[in-house]
């Protein structure tokens, strides 16, 4: 059996000289955050797959949070941002995702190979020996093991609805199913990240913000100040009452704005549409339609806005509302 630890241990060579050389390149060359979130994608994520459809049934753990760490630093969160809002901003996959995809590849290639290939016959030798061993434990010799490789791809193929592709694949049927099954994929990923970002106490303003795990629009248009001022708004990256009062224990019900008379929960919406403090700003980067009688809608819409000038504003407004709660 693959222990992935080792794996890790045994290769970090290689890995730790690609991210340093591209957070190298980064910086040199000023590139933007969405070319470096693409690059990510086309030279680190290749190194943390290579060779998953073999041992893609291992927990890849260990590999994810190598790829957060990367992601973190290129949109400059705190190591203990919530891993479903890297995915959510960057519209990174997975590597789950990836490493699902690539292991029924893997298989349909095995399953409708030539029947002399030697990678054929094993596979047919191997399913054989365990599906023997799953319908009669005691027909086969107890040196006969399970095989963890055929159970995770007949996993894959049930949670996508696939199951009778296990028994009944053919050629006709390979390109078909390579191609549904990465569709499903998309989505049975999609639906579990909706999940965790509802599921995670720290998204309460989150999920209204970012409804789909893309690659959000204003990292793609605006000036990389912006962008990070922005996502860390977003990722609660801040210092605001909601964030310092997890950390100090405080009951989420006391976590109030100290600089306004509302007691309000001084949250991300506080800042944004109500608080006093912030009254000249907000007029001057907000739509007074946002701001006037406030709701989750509206925050909703503010942040899925593509007009570039709107997005901009909050940016700026961001930014201000940050700087006022960084440590003096």
């Amino acid at each position: 059996m693959v222990n992935l630890k080792r794996l890790w241990q045994s290769k970090p060579y290689k890995l730790k000289k690609a991210s340093y050389g591209l957070m190298s390149r980064i910086r040199q060359l000023t590139l933007t955050v969405e070319v470096s979130i693409e690059l990510v994608d086309k030279l680190i994520i290749p190194i943390l797959l290579y060779g998953s459809e073999i041992w893609g049934y291992e927990d890849p753990e260990q590999l994810q949070i190598a790829l957060n760490h990367i992601l973190r630093k290129i949109l400059k969160l705190h190591k203990t941002t919530p891993k479903c809002m890297i995915n959510g901003e960057s519209g990174l996959k997975e590597i789950r995702e990836y490493i699902d995809n690539r292991m029924i590849n893997f298989w349909c290639n095995l399953a409708t190979g030539d029947e002399n290939k030697i990678s054929s016959i094993l596979y047919k030798w191997t399913k054989s020996l365990h599906e023997k061993d799953i319908e009669n434990p005691l027909v086969v010799p107890r040196n006969i093991k399970k095989f963890p490789w055929i159970k995770k791809v007949k996993t894959i193929l049930n949670s996508l609805d696939m199951t009778y592709y296990y028994n009944n694949i053919t050629k006709d049927h390979k390109n078909m199913l390579k191609n549904n099954a990465k569709v499903s994929l998309e989505n049975m990923y999609a639906i579990r990240w909706s999940n965790s970002v509802f599921d995670n106490g720290a998204c309460i303003n989150y999920r209204a913000m970012t409804l789909v795990k893309k690659s959000q629009n204003y990292i793609t248009k605006l000036p990389k100040k912006y962008i990070y001022a922005l996502c860390k708004f977003k990722c609660v990256n801040h210092y605001m009452p909601i964030v310092t009062g997890r950390y100090a224990n405080i009951p989420y019900e006391e976590r109030i704005c100290t600089i306004c008379q509302t007691n309000d929960i001084g949250d991300e919406f506080h800042y944004l549409f109500v608080c006093e403090k912030f009254a000249i700003e907000r007029s001057r980067h907000i739509k007074r339609y946002y701001y006037m009688s406030p709701n989750m809608y509206k925050l909703t819409q503010l942040f899925e806005s593509s007009d570039f000038e709107e997005m901009l504003n909050l940016a700026k407004f961001e930014n201000i509302t940050l700087n006022y709660f960084k440590p003096k």
